[in-house]
């Protein structure tokens, strides 16, 4: 996750190339709309659902408010 509120986050470089950073997130309506790649990577996973999200290619600004970011079981 990309973030500009002044959090440590790690991850692997956000290149969505494997889905390894797959997510929940609720209330989606607060964050910026998903990237074709990400739309597109989620449906070969199992665990995919509409609240589905790769952290890697999210970003966190600052006023977004409250959000809950799950990890979703292991593949």
């Amino acid at each position: 996750m990309t973030n500009t509120v002044g959090l440590h986050v790690t991850g692997r470089g956000g290149n969505c190339s494997r889905a390894t950073c797959h997510v929940y997130v609720q209330p989606t309506g607060l964050l910026d709309e998903p990237a074709v790649e990400e739309i597109e990577m989620p449906d070969t996973l199992l665990h995919q659902t509409p609240i589905s999200r790769l952290a890697c290619q999210v970003t966190l600004a600052a006023g977004i408010g409250s959000v809950k970011i799950r990890v979703v079981p292991e593949e």
